[in-house]
């Protein structure tokens, strides 16, 4: 649909949609008056000398200004001269002709025009404003008498005819005001359609690109896993191995965190639950105990950001490797429970054993060597951690999402 040029005065490229609509509304009664005021002056043929010629040019001249002060950015000050304006004109309607003649029709599209006004990027009271003024100028049109402004010498005759005039005036300016307001409303509504769509393919486009980030991150991570495997096969040092394979377990649930999102439609979060049962498979495969070790999963639905992913992964891989390094001695009955709850926005990841538990004689300093990565994920996420002995050993974490 095509834009209505002269309405577009005064706006800009980048402009708030809400502030360009204001700004066509005015120019749209702006331009309204001096359509008005050109038809009107064909009263001056049956006038003749009583036709009000100085104080149409004033009104003419004021709505030609709202243009003007839309042209030179001056929005608020264009929106209030055409607000004047349209009230003075129609005050002084009233009280130039005779009542018979229904000058009280203009204010149909008066109030029209102020309703039209409203914004949402402007404070309600503008428009109140507007209405009171309005009813200011017709209140005290009604009920005072302003004999100078009053012209007497208006025969019956064609009071009449300004009767027929007025009825026809206000019926057709209504209706041509209803009219170009539908082709700003229609303009505007095809200016979002389009803004849509254009963002519709922005998002596209930035969920492809994030996927392929994600696939990127995940394809490193499997470079660098493969390349500590290089390094395994090459290392003799028993410390040297274990601290490989414990770097090893920490890039693979950060890379399992960035091969679920690539699968996953909402690249910003994962399921937690399928992520905690496919880390735990892996590095149980990986890391082959000399035991057995029964898992019981309690996972509940938990859609968790990346954010919070990655640092509960990595505290979830080091509880779980810690517990098959350590808990057991060779028992056949060893089994690991993992509880994930999550109600409302707290969650609780729970880890525990039923093996031999933390050992209480330990020093402080060979505690803390051990839990201090996990007492510092739990602090990125803002949440806390408890170490706790009940018939083996448990490490919960609750955080908030």
């Amino acid at each position: 649909m095509k834009k209505i040029k002269l309405l577009d005065i005064g706006i800009s490229s980048g402009m708030n949609r809400d502030l360009a609509r204001t700004i066509r509304t005015v120019n749209l009664f702006s331009w309204l008056t001096v359509l008005g005021l050109v038809i009107g002056s064909s009263n001056a043929l049956f006038l003749k000398e009583s036709y009000p010629l100085v104080q149409e040019i004033i009104f003419l001249i004021i709505a030609v200004a709202a243009i003007i002060l839309n042209y030179v950015q001056r929005h608020s000050a264009a929106e209030f001269a055409a607000m004047l304006n349209i009230n003075g004109a129609v005050f002084f309607v009233n009280e130039f002709y005779d009542e018979s003649t229904s000058p009280y029709l203009f204010y149909f599209p008066l109030l029209i025009c102020i309703a039209l006004l409203y914004s949402p990027h402007k404070s309600k009271n503008n428009i109140i404003i507007h209405y009171m003024v309005s009813a200011a100028f017709f209140a005290i049109s009604f009920l005072f008498d302003f004999n100078f402004i009053q012209n007497p010498e208006i025969s019956t005759e064609n009071n009449s005819v300004l009767f027929a005039y007025n009825i026809i005036f206000c019926i057709g300016i209504t209706g041509l005001l209803v009219y170009l307001l539908m082709r700003i409303i229609n303009n505007q509504y095809h200016e979002l359609l389009t803004l849509f769509d254009k963002e519709q393919q922005i998002r596209k486009e930035k969920e492809i690109l994030l996927a392929e980030v994600h696939h990127r991150v995940k394809n490193n991570m499997a470079v660098i896993t493969g390349l500590i495997n290089l390094q395994l096969d090459k290392t003799l040092s028993t410390e040297a191995i274990k601290a490989l394979n414990e770097n090893k377990n920490r890039i693979l649930s950060i890379s399992k965190v960035h091969e679920k999102l690539y699968k996953n439609p909402d690249l910003g979060k994962i399921e937690f639950s399928s992520y905690t049962k496919d880390l735990i498979n892996d590095i149980l495969s990986g890391y082959k105990p000399i035991y057995d070790v029964k898992l019981n999963l309690q996972l509940g639905t938990c859609e968790m950001p990346v954010s919070k992913a990655i640092p509960v992964g990595l505290i979830l891989n080091e509880a779980f490797t810690n517990i098959l390094k350590h808990a057991f001695d060779k028992q056949n009955n060893a089994v690991v429970t993992i509880t994930l709850t999550k109600k409302n926005n707290a969650v609780s990841l729970r880890i525990a054993d039923n093996g031999k538990g933390f050992d209480t004689n330990a020093s402080e300093s060979e505690k803390t060597l051990g839990l201090s990565l996990m007492n510092s994920l739990a602090g990125q996420i803002d949440g806390t951690i408890n170490f706790t002995n009940n018939n083996g050993a448990c490490i919960e974490v609750v955080f908030s999402i």
